[in-house]
């Protein structure tokens, strides 16, 4: 007997993880401005499929240590994999740059 394979759907997103965008849309509240991709508001829910892919977490570069929800229709994409444009000093970065190092230890061994 052989088992169903549930068929998976496909992932509309716009953005992703390390995206520098620039915040450029006629809605937006916030100043206009540079920001990094951080997750999709389907990401954070860990709800893939029921929740809409078209609203973003980013790391606003122009206000440091500021979160933000933005719409994409209001982000146009400037540049993939970016993240190191986070000030060393910020919690996110450093997080980042310690899981960074243990993973290149663990390919080390």
């Amino acid at each position: 007997m052989s088992k169903k394979v549930k068929k998976l759907k496909p992932i509309y997103q716009k953005f992703f993880h390390g995206d520098l965008v620039v915040i450029d849309g006629l809605g937006s509240r916030r100043n206009r401005g540079n920001a990094i991709v951080l997750s999709s508001c389907a990401e954070e829910s860990h709800d893939h499929g029921r929740v809409a892919q078209k609203n973003f977490n980013v790391y606003l570069l122009n206000e440091d240590n500021t979160l933000a929800w933005i719409h994409e229709d209001e982000m146009t994409l400037v540049e993939p994999d970016r993240l190191d444009l986070i000030p060393e000093t910020n919690f996110l970065r450093r997080v980042m740059d310690a899981k960074k190092a243990r993973d290149a230890a663990l390919v080390v061994k």
